[in-house]
């Protein structure tokens, strides 16, 4: 049974060299107490194992070309209660982690998501303002997440099934 609060956050990273050290420090700064950081790097033909590992994640690498695929590929190792999914590419503001959980257990939500920008120099999300952290509820119905619209916390019980002990 996983810790209540206990979190673990999950980095899904193709050729991310260039934001992957950034990411884990934002990550790792933001004061919510996380189990592991651990980065999926997909098909990296670039650093960014080798930078991520010298920035204190633990790495696994997956040779699947697929976000969705790599990212199963860990999910049965992972026991906290939470699970807090970043890309590579974003740096979460400093209490990020923090606010969602609370949003998780104000309002009794198995997950929810933030609302992001990606990082790069130039084009349509650079033209706006930065938005600010919007915790919203995803979509689920009988249970099941219908759809992950963005980064944020899940219950792991949402993404892992865990054997059913046997009547008999």
């Amino acid at each position: 049974m996983p810790e209540p609060g206990s979190a673990t956050v999950l980095i899904p990273a193709h050729n991310e060299a260039a934001t992957i050290q950034r990411c884990i420090a934002a990550v790792r700064a933001g004061g919510y107490p996380l189990e592991r950081i651990i980065v999926v790097a997909d098909a990296c033909t670039d650093d960014t194992a080798e930078l991520a590992r010298a920035a204190g994640a633990e790495v696994v690498e997956v040779q699947v070309a697929d976000k969705a695929e790599a990212q199963n590929a860990v999910l049965g190792s992972i026991t906290s209660e939470l699970l807090v999914g970043f890309d590579g590419d974003t740096f979460p503001a400093r209490d990020c982690v923090k606010r969602m959980v609370r949003r998780m257990r104000r309002d009794q939500l198995d997950a929810v998501c933030a609302t992001v920008l990606p990082a790069q120099p130039k084009g349509l999300f650079h033209s706006r303002p930065p938005l600010r952290l919007r915790p919203r509820p995803p979509l689920v119905a009988g249970g099941a997440v219908l759809g992950r619209p963005g980064p944020g916390p899940y219950r792991r019980r949402l993404c892992v099934s865990e054997p059913t002990p046997s009547s008999g």
